[in-house]
């Protein structure tokens, strides 16, 4: 026989308390407290499905024990329980406990089973939603790191052929150490990401313009036709890097452009300096990012197109693993990307 579904029911009227143990108990497990404390001492115990916590308690009120539950658990549906419709009160309620509704006092029985049957529904639909977003996450992940590895694997494949020819063996030397280097820095980034932390390459002073200039180039024969524009400074601009990772950001952020803009749309590449930094900033003049998007732009699974959502956080973390920075610039029309690098000083 399965087991039934745990409520809390958190407040210190004990005589309510009971009524709702009775009223539940063929369909749910029901656990009680009578504090905000207890309640969330008890919740991190049972850890329910749902909580329902009275908003007037002394000491912690309600708001205030499932604000600090959210954080704890964010799986788990919240419900404020009120004598009074007090707009204030549910305001607070929503913005800061983010509860998915509220009870009010005094309680039907009919409406106490509904509303919890409903609860534990969007419960279920919560749970169903993130483990597909989770799967999708998963499978971009595995497209990414297939994509970096066959770029890796290419160019060693064809190895082999040229260490054979005395003519063209250092050529092959330097493939080999490339494509080691490359593996090694993508082992650094995955683990990093298992970590929650940032990667540390092992990087080399390279000029960053040759980098760059091949992004674009790739980018600009994917065959969608769009109107590239690049302001760089004459000269080297070295700074110090892994190849590999910082290419695969340029040619992200690019690609990124490319996708937010219609055939002939038109993407501006600037390169400068300042104060020890190189700045290279992507821009583009396409439906630019919504203000309520943009505090979410960089986390990993946020995607606005429908793509897997890991283009600007990886792209991020590669700035960060050079001690550099990845920001969106504030633009009228369109997107602008700003990366930020340490030049490299000998």
């Amino acid at each position: 026989m399965p087991s039934l579904p745990t409520v809390l029911f958190v407040d210190d009227e004990p005589a309510h308390l009971r009524l709702c143990k009775t009223l539940l108990r063929k369909e749910w497990r029901v656990v009680t407290e009578e504090s905000g404390a207890e309640g969330l001492a008890r919740a991190a115990l049972e850890r329910p499905v749902i909580v329902v916590a009275d908003h007037r308690m002394p000491g912690m009120t309600g708001t205030q024990m499932l604000e600090r539950l959210r954080t704890r658990d964010p799986d788990c549906v919240r419900i404020l329980l009120t004598a009074y419709r007090e707009s204030d009160v549910m305001q607070e309620a929503i913005n800061k406990a983010h509860v998915h509704r509220f009870f009010h006092k005094p309680l039907g029985a009919e409406e106490l089973r509904l509303g919890l049957r409903r609860a534990l529904e969007h419960r279920q639909a919560l749970v169903e939603l993130r483990s597909t977003r989770d799967l999708a996450l998963l499978a971009g992940f595995c497209r990414l790191i297939a994509h970096d590895l066959n770029n890796v694997i290419t160019p060693v494949m064809h190895a082999p052929t040229l260490l054979r020819d005395e003519d063209s063996s250092e050529e092959a030397i330097e493939i080999l150490e490339d494509a080691v280097g490359s593996l090694a820095a993508l082992t650094r980034e995955l683990k990093a990401i298992a970590h929650g932390q940032i990667p540390r390459y092992d990087r080399r002073p390279e000029d960053i313009l040759p980098i760059l200039g091949k992004a674009i180039t790739l980018t600009r024969n994917s065959g969608r036709p769009r109107e590239f524009v690049v302001h760089q400074p004459a000269g080297e601009l070295p700074v110090s890097m892994a190849r590999s990772r910082c290419f695969r950001m340029f040619h992200n952020l690019l690609v990124n452009a490319v996708d937010a803009t219609q055939d002939g749309g038109r993407i501006e590449v600037r390169v400068a300096t300042e104060d020890g930094f190189v700045l290279i900033d992507v821009c583009d003049d396409g439906s630019g990012v919504q203000e309520d998007d943009s505090t979410h732009i960089f986390d990993q699974g946020f995607s606005t197109k429908g793509s897997s959502g890991l283009g600007l956080a990886l792209s991020r973390l590669v700035a960060e693993g050079h001690d550099g920075s990845l920001e969106l610039l504030p633009q009228d029309g369109g997107a602008a990307f700003r990366v930020r690098l340490p030049v490299h000083r000998p």
